[in-house]
């Protein structure tokens, strides 16, 4: 399952877990058994990870799938940009071209990383898990710097690999549409990274029917592109801190930067209560 349900093994990506000892058969009941324990604890609530002692993540420095997921981390976030940048500037650098690239690039790298890392590719999104109970403080506080490097990594090979001026993007910087002021901007990205967010939420609640019957991948892919649609004459599109930094990296330019990091942020630390409190499903 992208994103992780934390279930104590040490060769997949770990997660806070909480039990819920109300759902959980008395130990020496009847129908009580051991091997059957795990499948009633959960992962959904920063407090409930935070009163479980899985928070901090502590133990995760010792175990080799949270490098793995560093790693891998590091290696989707570059394949995510330098595919999806590349594969809008071979289509013109339109539109519909970008939100494909940008939905698509998402769908693939989801797939594929989901069972590595979780499949975050996103530094919002891996703060939003935090914020969740799903992802340790260690676990986030090592990604973000992963997905960053991984980013600029990106995007300096789509500037290797383009030569210069032939690009239709500008190497994906972002900056607000003339006209639209920067509160709208961080109001924009505030909504649609908690689209986002909310969403991975969603497909990763093993209580819904669309974490059991659906495509997780394709699910949360689809919100990408329907974001790029949206923000794209907007914004550019942040929704992703990491992807915004690795454009003004590589192009140098600082202005307004701030704004794809403060939306997206902001809706990491509520989208989680919103969710907790609102659209979880309590049974």
């Amino acid at each position: 399952m992208p994103f992780g349900k934390y279930d104590r093994d040490p060769e997949k990506p770990a997660y806070a877990e909480v039990a819920l000892q109300d759902k959980m058969p008395a130990e020496g009941g009847d129908n009580y058994d051991v091997n059957k324990k795990k499948d009633h604890l959960t992962a959904y609530s920063f407090l409930g990870s935070f009163c479980a002692g899985e928070f901090l993540g502590l133990e995760e420095l010792t175990s080799i799938s949270l490098y793995r997921g560093i790693f891998g981390e590091f290696l989707a976030c570059m394949f995510f940009l330098f595919s999806a940048m590349v594969a809008s500037n071979a289509l013109n650098g339109n539109l519909i071209s970008i939100a494909f690239a940008f939905g698509l690039a998402i769908v693939i790298l989801v797939q594929i990383f989901a069972d590595i890392s979780g499949g975050h590719i996103n530094s919002a999104v891996t703060v939003g898990l935090l914020f969740a109970g799903r992802c340790s403080v260690v676990r986030a506080l090592l990604y973000i710097p992963a997905q960053i490097a991984g980013s600029i990594l990106g995007v300096f090979l789509v500037k290797w690999t383009i030569p210069d001026g032939q690009t239709n993007w500008g190497l994906g910087l972002l900056a607000p549409a003339s006209g639209v002021s920067d509160g709208m901007a961080v109001l924009m990205e505030f909504l649609f990274t908690s689209l986002l967010i909310l969403q991975v939420l969603v497909c990763t609640d093993g209580k819904r029917t669309i974490g059991k019957n659906s495509n997780i991948a394709l699910s949360i892919g689809l919100t990408v592109l329907f974001a790029h649609l949206v923000l794209v004459p907007i914004d550019g599109c942040g929704i992703n801190p990491s992807r915004a930094i690795a454009s003004a990296v590589v192009r140098n330019v600082w202005d307004k930067q701030w704004i794809y990091w403060v939306g997206p942020m902001l809706a990491a630390l509520v989208a989680p209560p919103v969710y907790e409190v609102i659209l979880r499903k309590s049974a």
